[in-house]
C-alpha cells in the first residue's frame, strides 16, 4: 500500500470531510422543504393576482 492511495481512500471513500456532509445535511433540508417554498410563492401569487382586494 503507497501512501498516495491512503491518501485517495481517506478522500475519496466512506470518510467524507466536515464539508461533504455539511453540504449533504443542506442539501436534504433544501430537497425536504422546496416544497412548501412552492406552495408558499404560488399561494402568494395566486393571492396577490386574484385578490380583489389587497389585505390589509
Amino acid at each position: 500500500n503507497y501512501p498516495e492511495n491512503d491518501y485517495a481512500q481517506n478522500n475519496c471513500g466512506p470518510g467524507h470531510p466536515p464539508t461533504t456532509f455539511f453540504y449533504g445535511l443542506l442539501l436534504r433540508i433544501i430537497i425536504g422543504s422546496w416544497r412548501v417554498f412552492i406552495v408558499k410563492y404560488v399561494h402568494d401569487y395566486i393571492a396577490e393576482k386574484y385578490a380583489p382586494i389587497d389585505p390589509i
